[in-house]
This record gives C-alpha cells, structure tokens and sequence, in this order.
C-alpha cells in the first residue's frame, strides 16, 4: 500500500470478490463514511483503533490496492457484523461516476493523479470533505460492534478535496522543445543577417566607382531626413547610390545636400526630382565649377530644362558645345550634350535616372576617365551615344544590347580594351551606325557584324586586332553607306562579296596589309563618292576597267600602292570627280587624254612608269586640272601644253574635297625632260 496524502488519509484496493467489511455506529448522529486500505493477503480489524498514536497498517509489497465506498447506517441499527458477502454485498451503495480532476497550476498534495481521481470518486456524497489527518480520528465508541468511528464532517466545512496537479513529463518536454525551438530561431535569424551583410558589401564592393572610394563621413545621413519628402526620394534612389551617399564626400552625397537645401522641394514630383539629382550628380562627378560653359546648370530658380541653352562653337566639326533639351509636353530630359565643355573626372550610374533621354553626347574631354556605367543599359528610351575622343577605359558592357531603341553608337578615340563581342551582333535592329576605332581591342573583328543588316556605318579599325581578314559576312550589309576598315592588321584579299554593298558612300581602307587586286565587283558601288584604297604596298594587279561604273565618284585614291597596268581611259567618265591619285604605283603607258575631260581638281599620277606626252586637252583654260597637276617621276616627253602655264598663276588656287579652304595651283613636272614654255617655269 502507498500513502496518497500526508499520512492523512489511507486508500486499500483489493480484488472484487474479497472485500472489507463494514460496520455501523450506533449513535444518535449521523456519521460519515471512511476509508481504509488493505491488501488482499492482510486486511484491518473493523473496530480497530484509528487514534494518532498509531501508525496505519501498510501493506505488503506487491500488493493490489482496491477501493470501496462506505454507506452510512441510522442510528438504531445494530453494530453487528454481517454474516455473509452477500449481506454485505446488498449495504454497498454503487460508486458514483468518476469525476475529471480539477487542472491546477502546481503540484499540490496529491502528486499521484490516478489515485486523487479514485480518492475523489470514492468520496461519492461527501465529496466536499477535507483529506482527514491521523490525529484527527476520533477513537469509537465501544458498541460492541468493534467498529471504527470516523469524525464528523460539519455542514460549513463540505467543500472540494484540493487535488494535486500531476507532474506532466510531456508538458514539461514541450516546454523544453520550445525553448530550443526558439534558440534555433535565434541562430537561423543571425545567420541570415550575417548573409545580408556580407551580400550588401559585396555589392557595395562591386558598385564603387572608378574614382577613388571616398572615406569621409556624409554630410547628410539619410537617417536625419527632416521630411517624409525627403524619406520617399531615397526610398526611389537604387541602393548603390544611397550607399555612396551614406559614404559621404563624392558627387552623390553632394547632390544630395544640394537636393536638401532646394526650396521648392516639396512641390516636385517623383519624376523631378530624380531627373534633377541625376543631373547634379553628373555635375559634380565630372567638375562642373570647372566647366567652360555653366550656364544656369544647378539653378534652384530655374527649372532643369532651362539649365543649360544650346550654346555653338564654330571651329568644331559639330558645333553644338552644350545643350540640355526637354520633351514640351512633360517637361523630361530627352537631349545632353557636351561637346569640348572641359568635363573631368568620370560617368556616374545616376545617369540612368534620366530614364526619358534620347542622346548623350559627351565627346572630346581627355579629362573624362573610368569605365562606361553599365546602367546606361537601363535608358531603354536611347538612341544615339557619342562618347567619342574621350579617355574611357575597361570593356565594353555587354548590356548596352539591351538597347533596343539605339541608332547610333561611337565610342572611336577612347582607351578600351578587350574584345569586340561576337553578341554584338545581336545588337538592335535598329543600330545603323558603330564606330570604335582607336581604342585598344584586340582579337579579330567578329563575322557576327554581318547580322546587323540595318547598319550604315561601320569603323572598327585602327585598333590592335590581331592580323585578320575582312568577314565577308559583311556583304550582307547592303544598308551600309560607309565602311571604313583602314588598319595595319587587315589582312588578306578584298572580300568581292562587299561588291553588295550598292548603297555604299565611302569606302577606305588605307595603309593596311590587304593582299591580291581589287575586286571588279566594286564597280556595282554605282553611288559611292569616295574610294580610298592606299598605302597597301600587297594590293597588286591592274586597275579594273569596271571602275567605270563609279558614275558618282567625286574621289579616287589608289596611290601607293603596287598596281600595274595601264590607266584606264573609263576613268575620264566620272563627271563629277575632283580627285585622281594614282601616284607610286608600276604603272605603264600614256596618259589617257580623257582625263582632262573633266576639271579635276588634283590629279596625281607621280612615281609611275608613264611613258609619251602630256596631252594638249590638259590645258586648264578648258577642262584640264584646274588646281595641281603632279605628272613628276615618270618617264614622259615633249613639250608642256601653254595653257598649264595657268597652273603656275599666283592667282591660281584650288580646293579638295576632302580638305578644307583654298591652296595655291601647282604643277609638279620634270622640267630637264619637258620642254615649258611658260614665263614661270623653273626647274625644282
């Protein structure tokens, strides 16, 4: 047997068909019931002594615990012992249904919930009644029965048996779980800062610009913003531009101060104030106090779009110095340039703010530094780039494919480097013109250009290519309109497949490696103006008569080359050539007299193997050349035309095409070999 309590009270269970006797207590009061314990092998003396004095019986180890309930007898019943189970069977009144345990907090008297719940069933109607103590027993009347007397139970004292709450082992494993739970919460949450950490330096890593990372502190921490205005615009700037300006002492966090203090602020949308950060972020990356042409450029007075006029130089090719243009009908940025305005320093990403401009032009600025922000490749509105004759550097990104609006790119006089990407072929459909000669690319030009079918200008040389062929890939070009491949490295023979080229305006290839002779099929260029094939000592072979078909030719120069042959008369067709320069090449014979039917402007046929006399036609007074005439170094004879005398004139003054204002007439002759008539003539 176990005790339940604190020696207070004691419960027996034994098996059902052995149980304990019961007596009744033949007083006049009516008395409560009481419980005892016993095993099956030992049971207690009904009548026995219940005082403190003695300790209850316990039962032998092993023993099977077993509970009744005890029904009160009237007073004038006999305290007589039955006689029978059966009389005893018939007094027992049936347990009552077992009640649930009332849940408490903390363990309590009973830490056993199992025999609580028996106790608490067992009570049957003084459920309400105090565990009893020991001492509190009170000793039997002797009746003569023999029987125990159990205490009273007062009608105010009735109230629930307080039952312990067990011990929950499960309860207290959950509990467990979830502190550990929450401990591993704890760790997978740090680690994940720790990887945002690390991503957001890498990135800032990745985004510093190509000046040096300032260390300053920011003048403006954007945590000090004194507006939600102010809170929104640095919600839309991307991270590395907020990162820069956290850093602080570089252009952004300048622009950002001068945002800061702009007075009317407030009254901008979104939209300005990006386009007017933008614009004073590239203010202050390439020096604009050091600008020759400022004009209101960061005035908070002004509107951005009237920042900056179109101002002009006229020495320059394109004259336009400076210019800021805006779309009327929203007011956003559409058209920069700044040609030969002294920018130094370098291209900010925040460029890509200006997410509404057509061109960008900025060219001729050998302050202008650092590698081309590959965000450019987010102003899908772009059209034409002209970064020309600057001193940019690095690769080419491969983003600006993602162009799919640009006409025009010119990147020609820089300092980049690596290789022209075969991908550029898959630039847009749209791309017409593509120059990047000057630079430092090395390889080979890629056949893929001859997908870009749209182009109209292609100048990838002089660069530092590998020696390599012209792609004949580039025959299927059949907008382009110039082809310019001059360069040491360009190898091999004239692709005849460029004869397809029948909207070609000009065509140079000059001081290059190329081998073999000149194509025929380059007498389908039937509206080209200029053809330039010089200074390539490989080209060898005749001069073909089917250069008569070049009926808008205005320029001819295969000088220094390694030609023979005889000059063909079809030469003397071209109604509109103004320069002929076949000079230091092997070739033979007369000159043909018809090619004084046009009035050339200079005609050089120095260094040759030209044997008989200067035709009289040659006379300028009616078609000849009319500003030089360079016949020396050939093996001509007779006497010189009078009307060549003009040439001599200092009134005489020609111009070329290809060269700017007017230069003297001359005439270049050997004069121990022919005979001039003329007042002027000397020999050199």
């Amino acid at each position: 047997m176990s005790s339940v309590g604190h020696d207070d009270e004691f419960i027996t269970e034994g098996p059902d068909d052995e149980k304990h006797e019961l007596g009744a207590d033949t007083s006049t009061d009516k008395e409560p019931p009481f419980i005892t314990e016993g095993s099956d092998d030992e049971k207690p003396e009904l009548g026995a002594d219940t005082s403190t004095d003695k300790e209850p019986p316990k039962p032998e180890e092993g023993a099977v615990e077993s509970t009744t309930s005890a029904r009160p007898t009237s007073a004038t019943a006999a305290a007589t012992r039955p006689d029978t189970i059966e009389d005893v069977r018939e007094e027992i009144q049936p347990l009552p249904p077992i009640r649930a345990p009332p849940q408490t907090d903390g363990p309590g008297a009973y830490a056993m919930g199992g025999r609580a719940l028996g106790a608490r069933g067992l009570a049957g109607p003084v459920r309400a009644q105090e565990p009893t103590r020991p001492d509190e027993v009170a000793a039997p009347e002797d009746t003569g029965a023999g029987l125990a007397q159990a205490r009273p139970v007062e009608e105010d004292e009735q109230r629930d048996i307080e039952v312990a709450t067990p011990v929950q082992a499960r309860e207290q494993a959950k509990d467990a779980s979830k502190g550990l739970l929450l401990i591993l919460l704890l760790c997978v949450l740090v680690v994940i800062v720790a990887a945002v950490v690390v991503v957001l330096r890498s990135r800032a890593d990745s985004d510093e610009q190509t000046s040096p990372r300032p260390t300053a502190s920011p003048s403006v921490q954007p945590t000090e913003m004194p507006s939600s205005d102010q809170d929104k615009l640095l919600a839309l700037l991307p991270d590395y531009t907020v990162t820069a300006i956290q850093q602080g002492s570089n252009a952004q966090s300048q622009a950002w101060d001068w945002m800061l203090e702009d007075p009317s602020f407030d009254r901008y949308d979104d939209e300005r104030r990006l386009q007017r950060f933008g614009l004073a972020v590239l203010y202050f990356s390439t020096k604009g106090h050091e600008w020759i042409t400022q004009d209101s450029f960061l005035n908070y007075t002004l509107h951005e779009c009237e920042w900056m006029l179109e101002s002009f130089d006229p020495t320059l090719a394109d004259q336009t110095v400076t210019r800021l243009s805006c779309d009327p009908t929203n007011q956003s940025a559409t058209r920069l340039v700044f040609n030969t305005n002294n920018l130094a320093g370098y291209l900010p990403r925040e460029l890509a703010l200006l997410t509404s401009l057509q061109e960008l032009i900025i060219m001729r600025h050998p302050g202008l530094v650092g590698t081309l922000p590959t965000e450019i490749a987010k102003m899908r509105a772009l059209e034409s780039i002209a970064f020309h004759n600057n001193r940019f550097t690095g690769i080419l990104p491969t983003e600006l494919l993602l162009l799919n609006n640009l006409r025009r790119l010119a990147l020609e006089g820089n300092l980049f480097e690596g290789t022209i990407h075969t991908e550029f072929g898959l630039f847009s459909t749209n791309l017409s013109h593509l120059t990047f000669d000057t630079n430092r690319f090395f390889g080979t030009i890629p056949s893929e250009l001859g997908l870009l079918t749209t182009l109209t200008r292609l100048q990838p040389v002089p660069n530092q290519f590998d020696p390599g062929t012209i792609p004949t890939e580039l025959g299927c070009l059949t907008e382009m309109r110039e082809l310019l491949l001059s360069g040491q490295n360009t190898t091999g023979p004239i692709p005849s497949e460029l004869g397809m080229m029948t909207n070609l305006f000009r065509f140079s290839a000059s001081k290059t490696l190329l081998t073999g002779p000149i194509p025929t099929t380059i007498g389908q260029w039937t509206k080209v103006r200029s053809v330039n094939i010089d200074f390539s000592p490989l080209i060898t072979g005749p001069i073909p008569s089917e250069f008569a078909g070049l009926s808008e030719a205005v320029a001819l120069s295969l000088g220094s080359n390694s030609l023979v042959g005889t000059i063909p008369s079809e030469l003397g067709n071209f109604p509109n050539m103004k320069v002929l320069d076949l000079s230091s090449n092997a070739l033979v014979g007369p000159i043909p007299s018809e090619l004084a039917r046009v009035p050339m402007r200079l005609v050089s046929l120095q260094n040759n193997q030209l044997t008989g006399t200067l035709p009289a036609e040659f006379d300028p007074r009616s078609s000849g050349p009319q500003g030089a005439l360079n016949i020396v170094g050939n093996n001509l004879t007779g006497s010189i035309p009078e009307g060549l005398c003009f040439l001599m004139s200092p009134s005489c003054n020609w111009s070329s095409p290809s060269m700017e204002g007017s230069f003297p007439c001359h005439f270049n002759y050997d004069c121990e070999e022919l005979v001039c008539s003329c007042e002027t003539c000397t020999c050199p």
